[in-house]
């Protein structure tokens, strides 16, 4: 009981998260069954830079609730988080596409090919940023989202 209670949780969670997913149902035709299953995990064709931001922190947040102490890997740094994004976790959950756009060379990177700046506030809560078309962090372009899911300045 108790893990279908869980189940239930973390598919609440993504729908909530996942907005701009639940516009796509309605409106895209029926997906094809005979692709693999981390096709759903790839961003549409469209996706802007602030659609990939809400995608990625996303992922995040949906794998820092689904996997807990002993299963959670030591995250920290922008390669750690991309690893176990891609099933490099002790349960090899995958979040994240592995040919997902926004991962190259084993890190998460902008849509401007600079890494996302990964900021650890909790256990369950992260601030990711993109360094904008400038390439350079913490500046007026940057692109950035909190743990509330809000994109911020």
């Amino acid at each position: 009981m108790k893990r279908l209670f869980v189940a239930a949780v973390l598919i609440l969670i993504a729908w909530v998260i996942w907005p701009r997913s639940r516009l796509l149902e309605m409106s895209a035709p029926a997906p094809d069954t005979t692709g693999h299953a981390t096709d759903l995990l790839r961003p549409g064709p469209q996706t802007t830079a602030e659609e990939e931001l809400r995608e990625l922190h996303g992922s995040i947040l949906l794998m820092l609730t689904a996997l807990k102490d002993p299963y959670r890997p030591p995250l920290g740094i922008n390669e750690e988080f991309a690893r176990a994004l891609t099933g490099g976790n002790r349960r090899g959950d995958l979040f994240l596409a592995t040919n997902h756009p926004a991962l190259r060379d084993g890190r998460l990177i902008d849509p401007w090919g600079t890494p996302y700046h990964i900021h650890p506030r909790a256990p369950d809560a992260i601030d990711l940023r993109s360094a904008g078309p400038d390439r350079r962090l913490f500046t007026d372009d940057d692109l950035a989202i909190s743990s509330g899911n809000k994109i911020v300045d």
